[in-house]
């Protein structure tokens, strides 16, 4: 019963520090290796209506603005940014899923260090406007941020 209760209060804190636009920092679990994820989302100042986030892997021992990985989605033009920082073989990657309301319509598995111009399956290579996007930030052979974030185009 505690347990729950835990839980129910960590997903109302973060809640509120998404809709108050303070980051999520989280520690590290015995799956997560040493590393600790960070989220956030803020408006976008080009995209009226859009969210931009971010979702970031770093060594517990830093702090999240010296990241080793991370995962940007920008709402102007719509695409996630993928940027790897550590030289230890793994490849940042990206689970990223694209929802009207609450019906998914696409999905993409990215990879690579980059700047991945996301599209749906209408072929319109554009997301629409107000759409929410889903996300977190991997480093392959080594894990993933256990935080999804939201992003809105």
């Amino acid at each position: 019963m505690r347990g729950t209760w835990a839980r129910r209060l960590t997903g109302v804190a973060t809640t509120l520090a998404i809709a108050t636009g303070i980051g999520v920092v989280t520690e590290p679990t015995a799956a997560a290796a040493g590393y600790c994820t960070y989220r956030n989302d803020w408006a976008s100042r080009e995209d009226p209506g859009g969210r931009n986030a971010v979702a970031v892997l770093y060594r517990c021992e830093t702090t999240p603005e010296n990241y080793d990985y991370r995962a940007l989605f920008v709402a102007e033009g719509e695409k996630l940014i993928l940027e790897d920082r550590w030289t230890d073989e793994a490849e940042v990657a990206s689970n990223l899923f694209v929802y009207r309301g609450r019906d998914m319509i696409d999905s993409d598995y990215l990879r690579g260090a980059r700047t991945h111009h996301l599209g749906t399956p209408d072929g319109s290579g554009d997301i629409a406007e107000g759409l929410t996007v889903e996300f977190r930030v991997c480093a392959r052979g080594l894990q993933c941020s256990y935080l999804w974030v939201y992003g809105t185009a």
